[in-house]
């Protein structure tokens, strides 16, 4: 199948959610961090077991009115606001009518082309916060992905934070 071209203008940028301190729970102790959604990115990156995709799923529920996609490679992720799916063609269908909301994909494929069809769809439609568990199944210091690269170097015009989670910091 012939690849659709991707636009290099960028895609009408909602603006960015107010720079807001969010009060994130994580065990017994609040987080107070800030972070401007649309504009920022975060890196989580801890042993294994440390809470990585704890702390992750906090940070998903505390983001209110802001469209956010998880690649949940582990099947982690969960909140009582997202939909969950097993299909990344029943996501897009669903997130192209509503344009909103939270959307968790647990795919059934997890191979690294359904990763790279992820990243390729999000940069195409913008103005999401995307969160990318396990990123380490499928970057390494030896292999990019050229979607996800888009994604890092290109997404903040097209309105795209990125929240990515690993065990392993390269």
């Amino acid at each position: 199948p012939e690849e659709e071209e991707v636009s290099s203008h960028p895609v009408e940028k909602e603006s960015p959610v107010p720079e807001s301190s969010h009060l994130v729970r994580s065990g017994e102790h609040p987080l107070d961090f800030s972070f401007t959604a649309y504009d920022e990115d975060i890196f989580i990156c801890g042993s294994k077991g440390s809470g990585k995709s704890y702390l992750a799923n906090q940070i998903m529920k505390s983001l209110n009115g802001v469209s956010v996609w998880v690649y949940d490679f582990n099947s982690q992720m969960s909140s009582s606001r997202a939909m969950v799916f097993n299909s990344l063609d029943d996501l897009l269908k669903v997130y192209d009518e509503a344009k909103r909301g939270h959307y968790i994909l647990q795919p059934f494929d997890n191979s690294e082309n359904t990763f790279r069809r992820f990243c390729q769809e999000a940069f195409k439609r913008g103005n999401l916060v995307l969160m990318m568990d396990e990123a380490h199944s499928f970057l390494t210091k030896q292999k990019q992905l050229k979607e996800f690269n888009n994604i890092i170097l290109s997404g903040r015009p097209r309105g795209i934070s990125c929240i990515t989670i690993s065990s392993r910091p390269a």
